[in-house]
């Protein structure tokens, strides 16, 4: 029996908004296409409609295959993907998939540029096979490209990550987000707040993936970057090393103590002492203690959190029924059958209301606790 504090699909860092759609961000939350825009949803409506009419223009006076009139189409694809308007920009981005590969060339810029807005296009309308299809065409054409614009790849590789993130291929996303981080590192270095995020988004993926430890060196690095370019206290610090811990414990790494009783420390010093934050904080690191053959130390804490986890959070809150009943499988442990079927029919009317019959939980206590049931 584990305490119910972890959180599997928890995040260090929440990517800024717009990024999904269009790339990268820059500061203040623009969003980097081939050009700079603001998200503010009125002025895009605005700016969709001047592109919808030079679009017009354009076709007008050189034809739907001019170079003129496919950027325009691109451009005004683009805005109203941004607007919030898949349909639409599939209606206009479509249509340019043929003309651009033969006018501008098949591994164009603004060829690929259209494969992968039109892929993000029909992500937001569910069709992920054919999202897919034209994420990895777009790459592939990028792969081929005498000079492709990096910007313009590393934008894509975000929006794939993000397609195969959001449909639990952790793994395969992990792979590209790699590739992300490595452009972003080189374009940057090291210091810089993008690379950390990219870091610890990469993190997160391999965790999600079930990799730990692959997920441990690149939580670790991120953990030091978040140190020294934010400090101690800040919220995406203590996010990282509460992640690292958890982590490092599936692996049983050895500095997992470490890391664990640091994020008690952080939970202490920033939530108080009695918060909720900390008593899941001290639970994981009792269960670590426990693990690693400390009985004794593992008791106290367990006794502690129990305390406090009935006296902040009532008797019956699932807390306090996953600490009672890691405290009694401890006792089994430790040859004290006696006291823990004792604490185990204590706990065994709660755990029935609170987590039903067939819990865990609940068959663990009517099987200790001596019930006739069990």
């Amino acid at each position: 029996m584990t305490p119910g504090g972890r959180l599997p699909k928890e995040r260090w860092w929440r990517r800024r908004a717009g990024r999904a759609q269009s790339g990268g961000p820059t500061e203040g939350g623009a969003v980097r296409t081939t050009f700079t825009m603001t998200p503010d949803a009125g002025e895009v409506d605005g700016m969709a409609a001047h592109w919808r009419a030079t679009l017009a223009e354009r076709t007008r006076h050189h034809g739907h295959r001019h170079p003129d009139t496919l950027r325009a189409g691109y451009t005004l694809g683009v805005l109203e993907l941004a607007a919030g308007r898949p349909a639409e920009a599939e209606a206009v981005l479509r249509p340019l998939l043929g003309p651009c590969a033969d006018v501008l060339g098949p591994e164009h810029p603004t060829t690929l540029d259209v494969q992968g807005h039109l892929a993000r296009a029909l992500t937001h309308l569910g069709r992920d096979a054919e999202a897919e299809e034209l994420f990895r065409a777009a790459l592939d054409g990028y792969a081929r490209a005498a000079d492709p614009p990096a910007d313009h790849v590393v934008a894509l590789r975000r929006a794939l990550v993000r397609f195969l993130d959001e449909r639990n291929r952790h793994r395969e996303a992990a792979r590209h987000q790699q590739g992300v981080l490595t452009h972003v590192e080189q374009e940057l270095g090291r210091d810089s707040a993008e690379v950390l995020d990219e870091r610890g988004m990469l993190a997160d993926l391999w965790r999600l993936a079930g990799h730990p430890d692959e997920a441990l060196p690149v939580y670790k690095a991120t953990l030091a970057d978040a140190e020294r370019l934010l400090g101690p206290d800040h919220l995406h610090t203590t996010n990282v090393r509460t992640l690292l811990a958890q982590v490092a414990m599936d692996v049983d790494d050895p500095d997992a103590e470490r890391f664990q009783r640091g994020v008690v420390a952080d939970q202490e010093r920033l939530s108080g002492p009695g918060s909720p934050g900390v008593l899941v904080a001290r639970s994981n690191l009792a269960e670590l203690v426990r693990h690693r053959g400390r009985q004794d130390e593992a008791e106290v804490l367990y006794r502690e959190v129990l305390a406090e986890h009935r006296n902040l959070l009532g008797p019956e809150h699932e807390g306090t029924l996953f600490t009672a009943a890691n405290l009694g499988q401890l006792l089994l442990e430790m040859g004290r059958s006696d006291e823990a079927a004792a604490l185990f029919r204590e706990l065994l009317p709660a755990a029935e209301r609170v987590f039903g019959p067939d819990h865990p939980v609940t068959r663990d206590a009517r099987r200790h606790g001596g019930d006739p049931r069990g």
